[in-house]
């Protein structure tokens, strides 16, 4: 579990939660950070919000 508060880190730039094969979820507060570039959300395979597909696609992806 990654708390919502996570996207209170204004100054963020890279998240590593690869591996995380129990994480469902990335609160969607994070995406929100402009700082954020990236997410390595590499082997999250019960990654469900944001899908792990559109995840992979960058940081761009999931805030659209």
């Amino acid at each position: 579990v990654i708390n919502y508060s996570i996207g209170e880190l204004s100054n963020l730039q890279k998240l590593v939660i690869s591996f995380n094969t129990s994480l469902t979820a990335i609160p969607q507060s994070l995406f929100q950070n402009e700082a954020l570039q990236e997410v390595d959300c590499d082997y999250c395979h019960s990654l469900t919000s944001p899908p792990l597909a559109l995840c992979k696609q960058g940081v761009r992806a999931v805030r659209k």
